[in-house]
């Protein structure tokens, strides 16, 4: 999946999600989301409408890219949560979406073992591979 990917280097996130955004035939949008105590890392929820894919804003760009390929990893491989994230963690992270829209969230904290461990490689390889062919 890694290999397919659109990257570039320097890494450009907002060019992969649309790039990405366009092969699926769905909106993928970008949510920061304000650091607070008791809530993932990084958020993956999808609607009906759209993808949306939250991630801390207070953290260093490396950690912001890191995050984001962690939850794209999760929706380009299809994984489920095990369980949820309660409706007042959604409309304290996104209030914008109503609760009726949301179909499943996929939080950190709600998956396998197994599918983060696949979550962490995708993003690990990803974040590698722009930079094999390059100078440092």
């Amino acid at each position: 999946m890694v290999e397919s990917l659109p990257l570039s280097a320097p890494f450009d996130p907002e060019e992969l999600v649309a790039a990405l955004a366009e092969r699926r035939g769905r909106p993928i949008e970008l949510i920061q989301l304000p650091v607070r105590s008791r809530t993932p890392c990084g958020l993956l929820v999808t609607t009906d409408r759209a993808d949306y894919i939250g991630y801390p804003s207070a953290t260093t760009a490396l950690h912001q890219q890191h995050i984001l390929l962690h939850e794209l990893g999760h929706l380009l491989s299809g994984h489920a949560g095990t369980g949820g994230i309660s409706a007042g963690t959604v409309q304290a992270l996104l209030p914008n979406l109503s609760e009726e829209l949301v179909q499943r969230v996929l939080g950190r904290t709600v998956y396998t073992e197994l599918q983060e461990q696949e979550a962490e490689l995708f993003a690990s390889l990803a974040l590698h591979r722009p930079r094999r062919g390059s100078r440092v």
